[in-house]
């Protein structure tokens, strides 16, 4: 037997006695339950607790599977005690929904708890053990006192206030107590660096862990650097003392005796102990953030529980979420809050990234078959917003150019998508608000959340997503004025357009194509056939997420158009290419005049020919493909992309379809003409292309893209045009 054999048997022995113990578990539960031994049910309870303990602190994802609810699995172990308690009304349901909280509270000390488990025991296991408490409607479990609400309140205090104060006190922290020496403030290369990173350190917990959860890799990474920079700079304050260290020129002024007045190792230690103090909180402030999301969901879940009939008044469930320890007759002001937030810059951040960086995050949650979860979402969002209803604070244009001149692009970028993704929703928060406002004028539905007066309460929060709208909408043109075009964008976006005209251009097919030379060119004349559209900044701006490909395509496509169009022009102006007379507009008719000029043109030595027509005739030539009695019967043919017409047994040709021919028909010779074109000094590509920043609106790109060519007919004799009577009359 192979070692991995053994080990995968010695696991699958330790899942099977897992297994038999809850089994057996269960079994006496449930005697207890049905037979109202609290004494008993009580006791299983509190084994299930050790067990639940042992497993989360552990390191065995199928010991883990088998007792509590993941994003894979449902209906555990533990649920299903929880399910017969609850539906049961038994009082050992308290114990079971107490040790939730009890877990959550031994893993804010040292000993914390696996962290791929923590994200399923409290997004997925508490969540779901809140389905069940909800779809009974047992509002005495879920805000009774004791109960759910009341648990967490009385021992969330050991995760220190919510996910926003955790964020400001972090971010206070990494001044480091003013522990770096005064000293070192002369040295502007080492305080400007110490700047820099601090900043990026405080947008990395105030604003990005808003969008991401876990910053455990990239935050851990960087303070481990500016931990590493600010005690190498103390270091060479105290190598100062010796001339011959490597300091800078500021710290060699610095004079000994004012070193010596410094404790440096109390202050580097000093530095080491808040680093980890940052460490440990960072660890809270994730577990916090996943609680306060699953309240989040939950109260979504009790919206929609209340649409579908479960609970009774959902307004109270929610009242009772909101204000368990701010009751209307207490005597004191309770430090002990539920976990729930009503700062709306946090509420906005999960809403449109969920933790996770992920849009459809709610798609995660299943809120019953066939059910969404979007509209019970965004409307418990709204009531949240609507609660306190305060300013996003977005930045000013004074602190944008703070930014930029401070070289922070990463929160221009931030703030750049925030205020995107906020227009984007903002539809969408309309119609919901608008719904809550209809549901409103009955005074039991939301009057008890906003003083009795929930329909003006919704009133002012659909002005202030109207407001926040514009405001966001004015944010991302400033911000768009600030930054530059993206090489990468700009890279692609020659890319495309290139891309677009080759598969576009037919002049190589249609006529003889070759590059300037300087010396056999030199008298010739050249043109420009161009387009120079304004195009939105968001096209170039790598955070924005817009995908113009197809735009760039098009305007590939429009110079290859323009081309051709030109070559019809000038061969359309040309006096001495023969001319055929259509006198009606009968395909067949125009068939055999088309044939009659070919064979003109091979009688004339010609044979490189290709036939240049509108697309509606091209389609109606198909058409009579198949009819047997049609003089076009099985003279069609398709393939490549083109439809092709055979004249006789030794002559097939491409049909060229062509937007500008509505009514006459070019038939061509390759040799009839040259095509020269300028290429691009850089990239010898025929299309030329320049991209640069437009001026007047620095929200939009100037791009220009362009041909530099000439077109003469050498050979006029190997070309005919086909015209209706009334177009050579006019001539």
């Amino acid at each position: 037997m192979t070692k991995r054999m053994k080990i995968n048997n010695k696991n699958r022995d330790k899942v099977d006695v897992l297994s038999f113990i809850l089994d057996q578990y269960m079994r006496i539960f449930k005697e207890a339950v049905y037979t109202k031994q609290e004494n008993i049910a009580n006791e299983i309870a509190s084994k299930l607790f050790s067990v639940l303990h042992k497993v989360l602190f552990g390191d065995d994802d199928q010991l883990v599977g088998q007792l509590i609810e993941t994003g894979h699995i449902s209906g555990a172990k533990y649920y299903q005690f929880c399910e017969v308690a609850i539906k049961n009304k038994d009082p050992s349901r308290f114990f079971l929904i107490s040790h939730l909280t009890d877990m959550l509270q031994l893993s804010g000390y040292d000993a914390k708890i696996n962290k791929k488990y923590l994200n399923d025991f409290i997004l997925h296991h508490i969540f779901r053990i809140n389905q069940l408490i909800l779809d009974n409607d047992d509002f005495e479990l879920f805000g009774g006192d004791p109960g759910e609400v009341d648990d967490f309140c009385w021992k969330l205090h050991f995760f220190r206030g919510s996910p926003v104060a955790l964020q400001d006190t972090i971010k206070n922290e990494l001044y480091l107590n003013n522990a770096i020496p005064h000293q070192l403030s002369s040295d502007k290369d080492f305080i400007d660096e110490v700047d820099n990173k601090r900043n990026h350190l405080q947008y990395l917990i105030g604003y990005n862990q808003g969008r991401n959860f876990d910053l455990s890799v990239e935050f851990t990474d960087k303070l481990d650097e500016f931990e590493d920079f600010v005690i190498a700079g103390i270091e060479k304050l105290r190598k100062g003392r010796d001339p011959s260290s490597e300091v800078s020129e500021e710290q060699k002024k610095i004079k000994p005796k004012e070193l010596e007045k410094e404790d440096l190792d109390g202050r580097i230690a000093e530095i080491i102990n808040t680093i980890k103090d940052i460490k440990d909180k960072l660890h809270i402030l994730y577990a916090n953030s996943l609680i306060y999301k699953t309240f989040f969901v939950i109260g979504a879940y009790i919206l929609f529980d209340g649409n579908e009939g479960k609970i009774k008044k959902p307004g109270e469930y929610i009242n009772e979420l909101w204000t368990h320890t701010k009751r209307e007759d207490s005597d004191a002001i309770w430090c002990n809050q539920p976990p729930v937030t009503f700062d709306t810059f946090w509420l906005t951040n999960l809403l449109l990234y969920g933790g996770n960086k992920n849009q459809s995050w709610s798609h995660d949650y299943r809120f019953g078959s066939f059910h969404g979860t979007t509209e019970y979402v965004y409307k418990y969002y709204l009531l949240c917003v609507t609660k306190k209803r305060t300013e996003l604070e977005l930045p000013s244009n004074a602190h944008l150019n703070k930014l930029k001149e401070d070289d922070m692009f990463y929160e221009l970028d931030w703030w750049y998508q925030f205020s995107n993704n906020f227009k984007s929703i903002a539809e969408k928060l309309v119609e919901y608000c608008d719904n809550l406002i209809k549901d409103s004028k009955d005074p039991d539905k939301w009057n008890t959340l906003f003083d009795g007066n929930a329909k003006e309460a919704f009133e002012g929060t659909k002005r202030w997503i109207e407001k926040t709208k514009e405001e966001c909408e004015k944010l991302t043109q400033d911000i768009e004025k600030l930054l530059s075009p993206d090489p990468k964008k700009i890279k692609k976006c020659r890319e495309k357009i290139i891309e677009g005209y080759n598969g576009a251009s037919k002049i190589g097919d249609i006529i003889q194509l070759r590059k300037f030379d300087e010396e056999q060119d030199s008298e010739v004349e050249f043109r420009q056939i161009g387009y120079r559209p304004l195009t939105p900044k968001d096209c170039f701006i790598e955070s924005a997420h817009v995908s113009c490909d197809l735009l760039w395509s098009e305007n590939g496509r429009i110079i290859a158009d323009g081309e051709i169009n030109s070559l019809i022009k000038q061969i359309s102006e040309d006096k001495e290419i023969k001319r055929y007379k259509l006198d009606d507009r009968d395909t067949e008719r125009i068939y055999e005049k088309t044939v009659t000029a070919v064979n003109d043109l091979k009688k004339h030595g010609f044979s490189q020919l290709g036939i240049l027509m509108s697309s509606e005739l091209i389609s109606d030539f198909g058409g009579k493909n198949s009819r047997d009695k049609s003089k076009l019967f099985q003279k069609i043919s398709w393939r490549d992309g083109y439809t092709y017409l055979k004249i006789d047994e030794e002559m097939i040709l491409k049909l060229f379809p062509i937007a500008g021919l509505s009514e006459s028909i070019i038939i061509l010779d390759k040799t009839a003409g040259i095509w020269i074109f300028k290429p691009d000094e850089n990239t010898g590509e025929r299309l030329q292309i320049e991209i640069g920043e437009y001026e007047e609106d620095k929200t939009k790109v100037d791009v220009l893209v362009k041909t530099v060519v000439n077109f003469h007919i050498v050979k006029a004799g190997g070309a005919r045009i086909l015209e209706p009577k009334k177009k050579l009359d006019e001539q």
